[in-house]
Parts: C-alpha cells; structure tokens; sequence
C-alpha cells in the first residue's frame, strides 16, 4: 500500500483502502496491525467493492444507504456493543440560522455524544434541546464538553481512522462546517420543516467521521417522516476539520 500511494490520486487511494479492507479477513487485519482484541471488528459482513466506484463529490446524495453502511462498518461494528456516535439529531430549520452556513463542533456534553452549533456572528454556543428548541450553553461549557470530546470520543474515532488508513492518517474530524450552498438550497425551508443529522463517513476527506444532512416536513400527524432505507436526499459537502487545521 505504501509503494502505491506515491503515485495514486487521492480518489484512487480511498478506493484502494477500501479494498483492502473489503478483502481480508477481520483476523487478517488484526493481526497484520497488531490491533489490540476487540479494538477493531468488521464481523463478517461485507460492502460489496464492486459499488465502491461511485466515491466522489455526490456520493452522499445519490448512495446515502452506501455511506451509512461503510460508517457503520468502520466505526460501528459490534451491534452488541453500538458506539455512542450512532445518534440522530434532529432541529427545527428555523432554529438554526442556517443561511449563513453552520459550524458544528462534535461534544461530549453531559456524558453523551452531542453537536453544539457555533453563531460566530454573536460568539454563542447551542445544543439541541429538543426537536424544537435550542439550549445556550456559556463558553466554560463549551470549553469542558469539547475537551470531554477529545479524551473519549475523539481519541476513538483517530484511532479508528488511523487504522483504516494504515497509518495515513491520524487526526479525525472535530468541526463539520456546512455551506448554505449546495446544503440548503435545493429545497423549500419552510416553518414546518426540520434538520437531520446522520452519523456517516465522507467520500471527499478519506473515510473520516461525517454528517449526512436531510430536510423533512412535518407530516399531517406532526410526526417526522421515517426513512430506513434512505430514499429521501441526503447531502454531505462539508469541509471537515480535524484537530490542527
């Protein structure tokens, strides 16, 4: 892997990552990465490669399902075991002020995996309270939770992404910044519509943790529309920002 990655595109590394990964044996990986037991776990479950050829700026929104099942491969393996990064959030659009864009910092707030959305106009902190409401938090929290993030789920998701890319890379995703173009304005926002925040890995920055986004309706029932198969659109052209950058 070491020989090719000299003279492969970016995109060409990924997909043979991807391949290697998809082709040995979880036994196989341990034991050539020296991997500690029950660190890494890929169970016998496969992504078939041969749909791997779509990665690319639209992979999210043409194979959400795809994406999703490669997060849960690389970072959510043991259904016994989920990881605290399987969680979805959900806000009301007109919560966040989303036309100029959202800074997301990934937290570990109150002893759970959260996203706290920075305005950096007004230098102010929010969680999600509920699907409606936002929750100021003050900058000592935001501080702590953040630091929280780093000495648990955040050393996590290096470890694992150093692992996947055997040793390519080594600082994970802390900051997801999502444009208002090509993210929210495709689709009519309207007072009744509502954010969903997806656990994912991105195409664009070498398998490291992600969001997918979707914007949903409320229906008649004043119930948020379900989608396990991911039929509905998805996007995901954030710039993601590891630790340094």
């Amino acid at each position: 892997m070491e020989n090719l990655e000299r003279n492969l595109s970016c995109e060409e590394i990924k997909l043979n990552l991807i391949q290697e990964i998809c082709n040995k044996s979880c036994e196989a990986i341990l034991r050539e990465r020296d991997l500690k037991d029950n660190f890494f776990k890929f169970y016998e479950k496969r992504i078939n490669y041969a749909k791997m050829s779509f990665l690319s700026k639209s992979s999210i929104s043409k194979h959400p399902k795809n994406m999703y099942d490669i997060y849960k491969m690389l970072y959510d393996s043991d259904p016994q075991n989920p990881s605290a990064l399987t969680k979805v959030f959900c806000i009301k659009a007109n919560e966040l002020n989303y036309k100029n864009g959202l800074i997301i910092h990934l937290a570990f707030f109150e002893g759970k995996f959260e996203l706290i959305f920075e305005d950096e106009l007004e230098k102010k902190y929010y969680t999600i309270l509920d699907m409606s409401n936002l929750k100021e938090i003050n900058d000592n929290d935001f501080r702590q939770c953040i630091a929280n993030y780093e000495v648990n789920l955040g050393t996590y998701t290096d470890r694992i992404l150093e692992t996947i890319s055997f040793g390519k890379y080594k600082n994970n995703t802390r900051i997801i910044n999502i444009p208002f173009n090509g993210n929210f304005d495709f689709e009519p926002i309207n007072a009744n519509t509502y954010i969903e925040f997806y656990p994912a890995v991105s195409a664009n920055y070498n398998l490291r943790f992600s969001l997918m986004i979707r914007l949903i309706d409320m229906d008649n029932s004043s119930q948020i529309p379900s989608d396990s198969n991911f039929q509905d659109i998805y996007y995901d052209d954030f710039c993601l920002k590891p630790p340094g950058c």
